[in-house]
């Protein structure tokens, strides 16, 4: 599913009832969360594990194709029967 922006990745993660404190969106963010952020002029995707530490990082020139992807690692996620609950 290609995700246009930030608003509509919300309103998405929204409507699959996925708790805000499994994920960071343009926010400070804390340990055990996707993260999806602008920084140092581009947008990045990364796992921010427990320990503090950037895990996975995946760089993208534009807000659509970061916020895609960052919609398809949670609904692979989702779909993976040994991985944490996100609701």
């Amino acid at each position: 599913m290609k995700i246009k922006n930030i608003a509509e990745l919300r309103k998405s993660l929204e409507k699959m009832d996925v708790k805000k404190t499994w994920y960071s969106i343009c926010e400070n963010y804390q340990g055990d969360t996707y993260v999806v952020t602008f920084e140092n002029n581009c947008w990045m995707f990364f796992y921010f594990d427990e320990k503090g530490n950037k895990e996975n990082i995946r760089m993208f020139d534009n807000e659509s194709d970061a916020c895609s992807f960052f919609y398809e690692t949670i609904v692979k996620e989702l779909k993976t029967p040994t991985s944490k609950p996100f609701w």
